[in-house]
This record gives C-alpha cells, sequence and structure tokens, in this order.
C-alpha cells in the first residue's frame, strides 16, 4: 500500500510530467512564430544604431537603454532573424524554470512545485499571443526571478547573495523603473535585518552599489554618445505624451492580471482560510514580490497582457507551493490543495496549448507591405513610416532599410490637442520636410485604434497639405483576410504608400 507520502511524490511527478509535456508541445509549435510587434520595433532600434543613428539623438524612442542591452545581446549572440528571438523568448522561459527551482533547492518535493509553475508561466506567456515574444516585461519578470532565487537560497555567502540581488534589480531598472520597489523586499529577512543593524554603513553600501551598477553604467554610455541631454528631453515629451494615453480602472487591472489563472487563485484563497497559512519568512519575501509585481503593472496602467508578467510568475511559485505542501495534510486541507494542482494542470494548463496550437504564425501586414515596397522599387530610396506597432518598421526591419527620419511612433501624433502633442507633432514635421523621404507608409490603426480610417491624416491640416502637394498615392492595400495572433481573429491594418511626385 502507498503511503500517503509517496502518493504526494507520485502526484506532483505526474503534474510536472504533464505539464513538461504540453510545455514542450508549446515550444514545438511556437518555434515558427514570425518576429511581430515591439520586440521587432526593438530590433529595428539596434540596427540603427548599428548604422550610425545615436540613441534618443537621432532615435526618438522612450525605451530604456536596458531594452536596446537584452536586444544587442539577442542579435549578435542567437541571431538577427526571428528563429534567434524565439531562442531568446524560450531561453527566456527555460531560465524562468531554473530560478524557480534554485529558490527552494535542496528541498526536491517543492522543486517539483516550483517546477510546475515555472512551465505554467511559460504557457501563459505563450497563449497570451505571438505578439508578446520576448517583451521587456516578460525579460524583467524573469530577471526578477533569478533575484528572488538568489536572495533566498540557503547557501553561500549572504552579502554576496544580497549584492547579486540588487544588481539584477538595477538591470531591470534600465529596462523599465517599475520594479524598484523590489529593493525593499530583503528586508522581509532576519538575517537581513541582522546584517543591516551590525553593519549598517557597509549593507547600505553594498546595496546602493549592486543597485546603481547597471544604472550607473547606462549613464556612462548615453554621455560616451553626448546622449544625455537628448535623453532627458525624449523622457519630458515622448515619456509625458505616453503617460497620458488611457488608462485602465484599478478594477480591470487586478482582473486582468489574475485572469489567466482566477480559478486556481480562488482555491488558493480557500487553501488560505482553511489552513491558516503560517508565513516563513522566505514566503513573506514572496509574498512581497507578488506585491512588487502586482504594482508594476498598476504603474503601467495600460492593461496590457505583458504587463502582468512580473505578477504572474510570482504568484504562481507561492500558489504551487502551497498546494503541493497542503497535499501533505489530511481532510479539507488535502482535498482543496489536491483541487489546486488538478485544475492547473488538467484545466488551464490544456486550455493554454490548445489555444496556443490555434495561433497562425502569419504577418500578413508586414508580407504584404515588403511586397509592395520590392514592387514599387521603394527599397532603393528613403523611407518612413507613420505607424506604431502594425508592422511597418518591421518589414524595413526585414529589408534592412534604415528609415528617414528618428521619429518611430504615431500615437503622440494622434493624441488629443495639447502642447505637447503639438510640439511633437511641428518636431516630426519639420523632420519630414528636411528629410524628404521618396515613400511615405502610412497606416489606417494610429496607436491601437483598429480600423479607424486615414481620417487623421485629414485632420492635421499641415501633414495634409504637405502630402497633397509633394506625394501621390500609388498603393492603397487593404484585405479581408484575417490572422489569428492571439485569442482572436483580427484583420491587419491597412496601408497607403504615398511617392513623391
Amino acid at each position: 500500500m502507498i503511503s500517503s507520502t509517496g502518493q504526494r511524490n507520485f502526484l506532483l511527478k505526474a503534474c510536472v510530467v504533464l505539464l513538461f509535456a504540453m510545455g514542450m508541445a508549446a515550444v514545438f509549435i511556437s518555434w515558427r512564430w514570425p518576429m511581430i510587434g515591439d520586440e521587432g520595433i526593438i530590433h529595428y532600434v539596434v540596427f540603427l544604431m548599428e548604422k550610425g543613428r545615436r540613441p534618443y539623438v537621432d532615435i526618438k524612442d522612450l525605451n530604456l537603454p536596458g531594452a536596446y542591452l537584452l536586444d544587442w545581446l539577442v542579435i549578435h549572440g542567437l541571431g538577427a532573424s526571428a528563429k534567434g528571438e524565439r531562442l531568446y523568448d524560450l531561453g527566456l522561459c527555460l531560465l524562468g524554470c531554473g530560478a524557480c527551482v534554485w529558490s527552494v533547492w535542496p528541498n526536491r518535493m517543492r522543486a517539483m512545485a516550483a517546477l510546475a509553475a515555472g512551465l505554467m508561466f511559460m504557457l501563459i506567456h505563450l497563449q497570451d499571443g505571438i505578439m508578446e515574444a520576448g517583451q521587456r516585461d516578460f525579460a524583467m519578470a524573469v530577471l526578477a526571478m533569478c533575484a528572488y532565487a538568489v536572495l533566498v537560497h540557503p547557501r553561500g555567502s549572504f552579502q554576496l547573495r544580497l549584492v547579486l540581488f540588487y544588481v539584477i534589480v538595477g538591470l531591470t531598472a534600465i529596462i523599465k523603473p517599475t520594479l524598484l520597489s523590489l529593493v525593499l523586499v530583503p528586508l522581509a529577512l532576519p538575517e537581513c535585518r541582522r546584517f543591516f543593524r551590525e553593519a549598517p554603513l557597509r549593507g547600505t553600501s553594498v546595496s546602493m552599489l549592486g543597485l546603481g551598477l547597471f544604472p550607473l553604467a547606462a549613464l556612462l554610455w548615453l554621455f560616451s554618445l553626448s546622449a544625455l541631454r537628448a535623453f532627458y528631453l525624449c523622457a519630458t515629451t515622448i515619456g509625458a505624451l505616453h503617460s497620458q494615453l488611457p488608462r485602465r480602472g484599478l478594477w480591470f487591472l487586478l482582473d486582468h492580471s489574475l485572469s489567466p489563472m482566477k480559478e486556481v487563485f480562488l482555491l488558493w484563497l480557500v487553501l488560505l482560510v482553511v489552513c491558516q497559512k503560517k508565513w516563513t519568512p522566505q514566503h513573506r519575501v514572496l509574498g512581497l514580490c507578488v506585491l512588487c509585481g502586482l504594482l508594476s503593472g498598476i504603474l503601467q496602467g495600460k492593461g496590457l497582457s505583458y504587463h502582468r508578467y512580473p505578477f504572474l510568475c510570482f504568484l504562481l511559485l507561492l500558489l504551487f507551493d502551497d498546494f503541493a505542501a497542503a497535499c501533505e495534510r489530511q481532510g479539507t486541507k488535502r482535498f482543496v490543495g489536491l483541487a489546486g494542482l488538478l485544475v492547473a494542470v488538467l484545466v488551464l494548463a490544456p486550455t493554454s496549448l490548445w489555444r496556443i496550437s490555434r495561433f497562425e504564425p502569419h504577418a500578413l501586414f508586414e508580407e504584404a507591405l515588403t511586397q509592395q515596397l520590392v514592387a514599387t522599387g521603394a527599397t532603393q530610396q528613403s523611407i518612413q513610416c507613420l505607424d506604431t506597432y502594425s508592422g511597418c518598421h518591421n518589414s524595413l526591419y526585414r529589408l534592412q532599410i534604415p528609415q528617414s527620419t528618428g521619429y518611430l511612433y504615431d500615437c503622440y501624433l494622434t493624441m488629443p490637442q495639447s502642447a505637447l502633442r503639438d510640439r511633437y507633432r511641428e518636431e516630426f514635421l519639420d523632420a519630414l520636410v528636411q528629410s524628404r523621404p521618396q515613400t511615405i507608409v502610412i497606416t489606417d490603426q494610429p496607436c491601437f485604434q483598429q480600423h479607424q480610417g486615414y481620417e487623421w491624416v485629414a485632420d492635421w491640416n499641415e501633414l495634409a497639405d504637405y502630402l497633397k502637394r509633394e506625394y501621390r498615392v500609388t498603393v492603397d492595400w487593404s484585405t479581408n483576410r484575417t490572422a489569428r495572433l492571439w485569442n482572436r481573429p483580427e484583420t491587419p491594418a491597412y496601408f497607403r504608400i504615398y511617392s513623391r511626385r
């Protein structure tokens, strides 16, 4: 007869095997995904930098230097193509699983639960859609998990682990600063409080040195490019405009953050009541990391799928650890723990895999625009995109064509009237007139507005007059075809190609 411990071990192993099999199936399915979305834009910015253009000076962008650093490493380490991007995205998935396991090693039973959490996180990430590959918040989530694993791992010098924790948090800060609240997390550990109490000056110096390493390196890099002032100007113009984009309400953000695993979370709340959970120091640290991840998504306020990754990675680790521990108990506690694991493994994970299997790896917009640019001979001329995310810059990246100006986004050109928007419009139009591109590409989806048409161009009198005077429409492309790049099929953006008269 199998003991309760043997039954628990068998259950955990079965869950891990099932999740691993579904994870490998998801990897196989996603291997052919094209490079589209934000990651393609950052690839394009790095491409422009390698053509001699300086970030923030010649390229008007709001991404921080850490995004370029990671992308440069991908291009030069894994390749500049979509395959290199897939290796990077799946490599982050693998690193996240490894960090989950390392955080509880050498306890093998907890390590199996942690691996299950890491695999579940990978499936949720892949089910969010093809455009979420390589997202900055996904990289930040994995790095934050690595920082947590280093901090709480019981072996090695605590001082060294603390320094490494802050170094990694500093790296996330130069990608996006939204996870900086993690700097307070070590204070939940008794050994950290003891270290700061016994050697306050040394503890503060060690922490500041680790935290400031990557931000200082980023500042020195910008200084070497004479781009510090330009970085400040981009932050106070594009950054300020970005902060004015529509924000979601708090309830939506909370609901959206939990939506991939709401059923499991509710079972966990039941488990908290039934078990009257006692929070160990490590669990307190993990709980604080969950709150920091949630705060990161709330601060960004847009409610985009990838904004919830820093929250989900820590929450999944906490939930799976508690469910696995509850399976050792008796009665209701064991039943709730078992229910949590089974709902995750037999319901949520297969649902994620089913969604992943339905995605269609077709970049319809990019393929059509690339073909039209080649057919019209525009690849030998200067080109300017008025587009944010539809895929114009991805197409130029495929063709290895530098854009005529450094302006990448139409979002801030189509916002409601304000002094900042008017200034951005004026600077963009001046750059456009000065560069005199032979070809201009305009989409009908300004800043996440599905098929709004080209009225926004007509409503901007200065741009409309300039186009009418200097250009003619040579291609007006549209399609009824749809592609399922995430959970629902969508018609790609339409575009017009303007050629100089």
